[in-house]
């Protein structure tokens, strides 16, 4: 932790020391809290693992860090540094710590922006005094304080949205980038969901617990589907042991239970395995905060193994969806209907919304307000 002072302003901030940085940065809305006024500007492109992005202009202040004996250095203007920059929270590593007389500042839960002292000043603070701790992390003393250096035990969780290209054609790339597509394959589209359409109405019946049933729409010709017996009985037994150790097995075979029980699956017999036979591998999602289902499955026919296709390529699936719903809600707002909100499954969250503050009954459409 260090303290940034700007005549009667001042404000505790991290420092993060980066070595690999050739100048030092403060964020853009710390340095008008501070009423900083630039000293200069510098123009330069900063690149990240060997990326390169167009110069920028980067205003130059001058501030006092306190613990740096009152003296001025420099940092240059950035609109973010980091999103994120986790604490220590080890007992072990803090209590390991606090034995060799080593306190660290950065604590807390509350975290304060984030400075960093780069290359330009980094020299200058380091004291050359470094404790290895028996967990193989570095304990490094500075001007400002100490600081930890390596990797830890535990692991930070980071959300990362990918997508993998080993399977994606370069015409289907086009259509969900530009929503490009081929003349010629649009109208074989065409035809097909008029196809399948026509399947479905040939094939739907009505079976004698009144409930409807329609034959799979396979493609004419299709390429050759892999049974899938391998994976499904692997993905079986990963779900398994994660139901048992997180106590919603019970739950999880409830479900398939009730659903025999109802008639949506029923068990196959044995003389009907010399046919040919597709397993479909399923996983758990379990939701504890939900107010309805906590555990159900998910099923996956996408799976695909080189030399075969997977089951959704070998099904028509029809109309899009996201056409039919678009068709759907013009259709509604000629007919001066418009959908506004969706309905909640929970009692007590039915028939009540806050809309600017106020409670919307959706029943009724109207608007109350507590008067005191």
């Amino acid at each position: 932790m260090i303290r940034l002072r700007n005549r009667d302003k001042e404000v505790c901030v991290r420092a993060l020391l980066d070595d690999g940085s050739q100048r030092s940065y403060i964020e853009k809305n710390l340095a008008a809290e501070l009423f900083l006024s630039p000293s200069g500007r510098e123009i330069f492109s900063q690149g990240l693992f060997g990326g390169g992005i167009s110069p920028a202009v980067h205003k130059r202040y001058m501030v006092n860090v306190e613990s740096l004996s009152h003296k001025y250095t420099t940092l240059l203007e950035q609109q973010k540094i980091c999103s994120t920059l986790s604490r220590i929270h080890d007992k072990k590593l803090l209590s390991e710590l606090a034995s060799r007389g080593i306190k660290l500042t950065d604590v807390g839960r509350d975290p304060p922006p984030i400075r960093v002292l780069g290359a330009d000043i980094l020299g200058s603070i380091l004291t050359g005094r470094i404790e290895i701790l028996s967990s193989g992390v570095s304990a490094v003393e500075t001007l400002l304080g100490w600081t930890i250096l390596g990797l830890g035990k535990e692991r930070e969780v980071v959300n990362l949205v990918t997508l993998s290209l080993q399977n994606m054609d370069v015409p289907k790339m086009w259509d969900l980038v530009l929503g490009i597509t081929d003349p010629i394959e649009k109208k074989n589209e065409s035809l097909l969901e008029e196809e399948t359409l026509a399947h479905f109405k040939e094939t739907i019946r009505i079976c004698e617990d009144q409930r409807y049933e329609v034959a799979l729409p396979w493609v004419a010709g299709h390429p050759a589907l892999y049974d899938k017996y391998d994976t499904a009985e692997s993905r079986l037994c990963t779900a398994t042991k994660r139901l048992i150790n997180e106590n919603y097995f019970e739950a999880y075979d409830n479900v398939f239970n009730q659903w025999e029980s109802d008639g949506i699956i029923e068990a196959v017999r044995i003389d009907q395995l010399a046919k040919k036979v597709h397993y479909l591998p399923h996983r758990p999602i379990i939701k504890p905060s939900s107010n309805t289902t906590k555990v159900h499955p998910v099923f996956d026919a996408s799976f695909k193994k080189p030399g075969f296709a997977s089951l959704n390529e070998c099904l028509s699936v029809g109309p899009k969806l996201e056409q039919l719903k678009s068709q759907s809600i013009e259709i509604m707002k000629e007919g001066a209907f418009e959908l506004r909100c969706w309905a909640s499954n929970d009692s007590k969250d039915q028939d009540m919304q806050m809309v600017l503050g106020l409670s919307w009954d959706v029943v009724s459409d109207e608007l109350f307000c507590k008067l005191p």
